[in-house]
This record gives structure tokens, C-alpha cells and sequence, in this order.
């Protein structure tokens, strides 16, 4: 019965060590990145030691190394939009006529006249868009649109330098409260 007592004694011990724990040791705010620790001051969002709250200038990333085989800890902080309805692009399309779909559209190589149509919630003409990747892609003339269902969007005009390179970008949009949505895919670069 003694032995019972002593190995009860000796796991509340270790479950108060663990609970104790904040995070990797000689890390204050239990925040540890490649390189050192970090803080949050909290707030919700914003980058590490920076808080947040939503809106707001956006900063610069921090970046995470993840090693293989290796525990990476990070403090990784979502804040809510600070729009009402929060943008979400839903189709993009590449053409003329308007059309959209779930799945993105196509440019050449050398395209001077290609108009990109999207549609989601949340989506106003005054926001500004770009694409990932390098700069070879120019968007001009952006003005607000509207589906057939009422859902809102955006058109804008696009020119594809004659030596983009290939493949598919990401839309990005972003809004007077700095608030962003993304289409992965939204534009593929052929030949």
C-alpha cells in the first residue's frame, strides 16, 4: 500500500511539471520559432510581439522553419474580417463575356486584352488585386459587377508579359480594411 501512495505522490508531481509548462524552456512567453523565442502581446492576430485585432496595416510575415522529425512551435493567430460580409472569391474567368467558374481561367502568354470576372460575397469595387508570382502580369480598369443571382464581383483587365512564366497564380484581393481573400488557381499562364 505504501508503494501505491508514493507512485500517486510522484505522478501528481509530474502532472503539476507539465501544467506548469509554457512552452519550450528559456521561452518566457512560450512561443518558440527557428532562431529564438517570440512573445504575443495579444489582441488577437497581427504578427509575433506586434497583438492585432483585424484591419489595420498588414505586416510582414514571420516565417516558420518545419524541420522533418523535429516539433515546431508557433503562435499562429486568425482575427475575424473587418468587413461586414467577409470577401470571399468563389469563380474567376478569363474571357470576355463575363463568365466564371469554380475552377479559374486561362491567359497567354503575350495577352494584351484578357478581362478576368470573378464573383463572391463580399466582393466591392474597391478593392485591388494581384497576382502571385513575379510581375508580369498588369491589372488595370478595375470596376464592381454583378451576377445574374445578384452575387457581387469584379472584372478588371489583365496584360500577360510575352515572357510570363507558365503555370498557375494565385488572385489575390484585398479591401480598404485590409481585409484579404485569395482563389488558388484563378489565373494559369499557357504558352
Amino acid at each position: 500500500m505504501h508503494s501505491k501512495n508514493w507512485a500517486i505522490l510522484v505522478l501528481l508531481l509530474c502532472l503539476s511539471l507539465l501544467a506548469g509548462c509554457g512552452g519550450p524552456p528559456g521561452c518566457p512567453g512560450g512561443v518558440f520559432v527557428t532562431g529564438g523565442c517570440a512573445t504575443s502581446n495579444g489582441g488577437g492576430g497581427g504578427n509575433l510581439g506586434q497583438g492585432g485585432g483585424g484591419g489595420g496595416a498588414v505586416s510582414a510575415p514571420v516565417p516558420v522553419a518545419v524541420v522533418a522529425n523535429q516539433t515546431t512551435i508557433a503562435n499562429i493567430a486568425v482575427v475575424a474580417p473587418v468587413s461586414g460580409t467577409p470577401p470571399n472569391v468563389q469563380a474567376v474567368g478569363v474571357d470576355s463575356n463575363g463568365f466564371a467558374f469554380a475552377t479559374g481561367g486561362l491567359a497567354h502568354q503575350g495577352e494584351t486584352a484578357g478581362i478576368v470576372t470573378l464573383f463572391g460575397p463580399g466582393i466591392t469595387g474597391s478593392m485591388t488585386a494581384s497576382f502571385s508570382g513575379p510581375s508580369d502580369i498588369t491589372v488595370t480598369n478595375i470596376s464592381a459587377v454583378t451576377a445574374t443571382d445578384g452575387t457581387p464581383g469584379l472584372q478588371f483587365d489583365v496584360a500577360v508579359a510575352s515572357t510570363a512564366a507558365l503555370g498557375s497564380r494565385t488572385l489575390i484581393l484585398q479591401n480598404s480594411s485590409n481585409d484579404i481573400t485569395t482563389f488558388a488557381g484563378g489565373i494559369e499562364i499557357i504558352p
